[in-house]
Protein backbone atom coordinates (compact mmCIF):
# COMPACT_ATOMS: atom_id res chain seq x y z
CA UNK A 1 0.00 0.00 0.00
CA UNK A 2 1.09 3.53 -0.77
CA UNK A 3 -0.25 6.67 0.84
CA UNK A 4 -0.39 9.64 -1.53
CA UNK A 5 -1.03 13.26 -0.63
CA UNK A 6 -2.49 15.86 -2.98
CA UNK A 7 -1.76 19.62 -3.06
CA UNK A 8 -4.46 20.43 -0.50
CA UNK A 9 -3.08 17.94 2.04
CA UNK A 10 -5.70 15.23 1.60
CA UNK A 11 -4.27 11.71 1.74
CA UNK A 12 -5.27 8.74 -0.35
CA UNK A 13 -4.44 5.10 0.21
CA UNK A 14 -3.55 3.32 -3.02
CA UNK A 15 -2.91 -0.37 -3.57
CA UNK A 16 -0.16 -0.94 -6.12
CA UNK A 17 0.29 -4.52 -7.26
CA UNK A 18 4.01 -5.06 -7.69
CA UNK A 19 5.53 -8.22 -9.06
CA UNK A 20 9.30 -8.40 -8.97
CA UNK A 21 9.52 -11.93 -10.39
CA UNK A 22 10.01 -10.68 -13.97
CA UNK A 23 12.70 -8.23 -12.88
CA UNK A 24 14.55 -10.90 -10.91
CA UNK A 25 14.30 -13.33 -13.85
CA UNK A 26 15.83 -10.77 -16.22
CA UNK A 27 18.63 -10.04 -13.74
CA UNK A 28 19.37 -13.76 -13.43
CA UNK A 29 19.56 -14.10 -17.21
CA UNK A 30 21.90 -11.12 -17.48
CA UNK A 31 24.21 -12.64 -14.87
CA UNK A 32 24.10 -16.00 -16.61
CA UNK A 33 24.94 -14.56 -20.02
CA UNK A 34 27.37 -11.85 -18.88
CA UNK A 35 30.55 -13.85 -19.27
CA UNK A 36 29.68 -15.84 -22.37
CA UNK A 37 28.88 -13.42 -25.18
CA UNK A 38 31.52 -10.78 -25.66
CA UNK A 39 32.91 -9.34 -28.86
CA UNK A 40 35.63 -6.75 -29.36
CA UNK A 41 35.44 -3.91 -31.87
CA UNK A 42 38.01 -1.33 -32.83
CA UNK A 43 37.05 1.77 -34.80
CA UNK A 44 39.71 3.13 -37.12
CA UNK A 45 39.46 6.59 -38.65
CA UNK A 46 41.20 7.54 -41.92
CA UNK A 47 42.16 10.99 -40.60
CA UNK A 48 42.58 12.84 -37.32
CA UNK A 49 41.06 16.04 -38.66
CA UNK A 50 38.76 17.21 -41.41
CA UNK A 51 36.34 19.92 -42.49
CA UNK A 52 32.71 20.05 -41.42
CA UNK A 53 30.63 18.43 -44.15
CA UNK A 54 33.53 16.44 -45.68
CA UNK A 55 33.43 12.66 -45.60
CA UNK A 56 35.77 10.66 -43.37
CA UNK A 57 36.32 6.93 -43.93
CA UNK A 58 35.80 4.61 -40.97
CA UNK A 59 36.50 0.92 -40.50
CA UNK A 60 35.22 -1.24 -37.67
CA UNK A 61 37.37 -4.32 -37.05
CA UNK A 62 35.21 -6.75 -35.10
CA UNK A 63 36.32 -9.99 -33.42
CA UNK A 64 33.57 -12.49 -32.61
CA UNK A 65 35.88 -15.20 -31.28
CA UNK A 66 34.72 -14.34 -27.74
CA UNK A 67 31.18 -15.46 -28.52
CA UNK A 68 30.60 -18.79 -26.89
CA UNK A 69 28.26 -21.36 -28.34
CA UNK A 70 24.76 -20.85 -27.06
CA UNK A 71 23.66 -24.42 -27.70
CA UNK A 72 21.76 -26.06 -24.90
CA UNK A 73 20.38 -22.69 -23.83
CA UNK A 74 17.80 -22.54 -26.57
CA UNK A 75 15.13 -25.18 -26.27
CA UNK A 76 13.52 -24.48 -29.64
CA UNK A 77 16.75 -24.35 -31.64
CA UNK A 78 18.83 -27.42 -32.35
CA UNK A 79 22.38 -27.40 -30.98
CA UNK A 80 23.96 -27.30 -34.45
CA UNK A 81 21.71 -24.43 -35.50
CA UNK A 82 22.38 -22.38 -32.37
CA UNK A 83 26.02 -21.65 -33.00
CA UNK A 84 25.18 -20.63 -36.55
CA UNK A 85 22.50 -18.08 -35.65
CA UNK A 86 22.83 -15.03 -37.88
CA UNK A 87 24.06 -11.85 -36.25
CA UNK A 88 22.77 -8.43 -37.29
CA UNK A 89 24.97 -5.34 -36.91
CA UNK A 90 23.87 -1.72 -36.68
CA UNK A 91 26.18 1.30 -36.54
CA UNK A 92 24.65 4.34 -34.86
CA UNK A 93 25.71 7.81 -33.79
CA UNK A 94 23.74 10.69 -32.40
CA UNK A 95 24.57 14.25 -33.26
CA UNK A 96 28.25 14.56 -34.11
CA UNK A 97 28.31 12.47 -37.30
CA UNK A 98 26.06 11.77 -40.27
CA UNK A 99 26.69 8.17 -41.28
CA UNK A 100 26.62 6.71 -44.76
CA UNK A 101 27.41 3.43 -46.45
CA UNK A 102 26.36 0.03 -45.19
CA UNK A 103 25.59 0.81 -41.53
CA UNK A 104 23.20 -2.11 -41.01
CA UNK A 105 23.21 -5.71 -42.20
CA UNK A 106 24.03 -9.33 -41.53
CA UNK A 107 27.47 -10.34 -40.31
CA UNK A 108 29.32 -12.67 -42.67
CA UNK A 109 30.31 -15.51 -40.32
CA UNK A 110 32.11 -17.61 -42.93
CA UNK A 111 35.55 -16.60 -41.66
CA UNK A 112 37.31 -19.23 -39.54
CA UNK A 113 38.99 -16.52 -37.47
CA UNK A 114 35.71 -14.96 -36.35
CA UNK A 115 36.92 -11.52 -37.45
CA UNK A 116 35.40 -9.16 -39.99
CA UNK A 117 35.64 -5.54 -41.12
CA UNK A 118 32.92 -2.98 -41.78
CA UNK A 119 33.69 0.08 -43.90
CA UNK A 120 31.47 3.15 -43.81
CA UNK A 121 31.63 6.93 -44.06
CA UNK A 122 30.99 9.62 -41.46
CA UNK A 123 30.50 13.33 -42.02
CA UNK A 124 31.23 15.65 -39.07
CA UNK A 125 28.32 17.99 -38.39
CA UNK A 126 30.00 20.59 -36.19
CA UNK A 127 33.40 22.18 -35.74
CA UNK A 128 35.64 21.58 -32.76
CA UNK A 129 36.95 18.48 -31.05
CA UNK A 130 34.70 15.46 -31.47
CA UNK A 131 35.11 12.80 -28.82
CA UNK A 132 31.94 10.79 -29.52
CA UNK A 133 32.17 8.12 -32.16
CA UNK A 134 29.82 5.89 -34.13
CA UNK A 135 28.94 2.81 -32.05
CA UNK A 136 28.28 -0.72 -33.23
CA UNK A 137 25.52 -2.95 -31.89
CA UNK A 138 25.30 -6.70 -32.49
CA UNK A 139 22.23 -8.89 -31.89
CA UNK A 140 21.31 -12.45 -32.77
CA UNK A 141 18.64 -12.77 -35.44
CA UNK A 142 16.45 -15.74 -34.51
CA UNK A 143 13.51 -14.81 -36.71
CA UNK A 144 13.98 -17.93 -38.88
CA UNK A 145 14.30 -20.28 -35.89
CA UNK A 146 11.94 -21.51 -33.23
CA UNK A 147 8.88 -22.08 -35.39
CA UNK A 148 7.48 -18.62 -34.68
CA UNK A 149 7.82 -18.99 -30.90
CA UNK A 150 9.43 -16.07 -29.09
CA UNK A 151 12.98 -16.84 -28.02
CA UNK A 152 15.17 -15.32 -25.36
CA UNK A 153 18.67 -14.93 -26.73
CA UNK A 154 21.66 -13.69 -24.77
CA UNK A 155 22.77 -10.13 -25.47
CA UNK A 156 26.12 -9.60 -27.18
CA UNK A 157 28.38 -7.34 -25.12
CA UNK A 158 30.84 -5.33 -27.19
CA UNK A 159 34.10 -4.02 -25.81
CA UNK A 160 34.94 -1.11 -28.13
CA UNK A 161 38.10 0.89 -28.71
CA UNK A 162 37.91 4.31 -30.36
CA UNK A 163 40.38 6.95 -31.56
CA UNK A 164 41.05 9.61 -28.95
CA UNK A 165 39.48 12.54 -30.78
CA UNK A 166 38.76 14.09 -34.16
CA UNK A 167 39.43 17.76 -34.93
CA UNK A 168 36.60 19.07 -37.07
CA UNK A 169 37.51 22.34 -38.77
CA UNK A 170 35.06 25.04 -39.78
CA UNK A 171 34.87 26.32 -43.36
CA UNK A 172 37.32 29.16 -43.87
CA UNK A 173 36.83 30.10 -47.51
CA UNK A 174 33.14 29.45 -47.96
CA UNK A 175 30.11 31.51 -47.18
CA UNK A 176 26.66 30.06 -47.43
CA UNK A 177 23.17 31.20 -46.67
CA UNK A 178 20.17 28.94 -46.36
CA UNK A 179 16.68 30.33 -46.77
CA UNK A 180 13.24 29.06 -47.60
CA UNK A 181 11.62 29.82 -50.91
CA UNK A 182 8.03 29.83 -51.98
CA UNK A 183 7.27 28.01 -55.20
CA UNK A 184 4.13 28.87 -57.06
CA UNK A 185 2.59 26.03 -59.01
Amino acid sequence: HVILEDDSGKTFRQVLPLTLNTLFEEMRKEDEYASMNTATAELKCSAQEGVVGSAVKFTYEVDLSGLSAIKGRLSSVGSDDAKGLPIVYTIICDGDWILGGKVQGLVDRNSDSGKFKLDFVGIPTQSGLIERWPEIMLVYDASDFGGGKPMTLPPITIHSRYPELFRSLAYTHHAALACTTLLEV
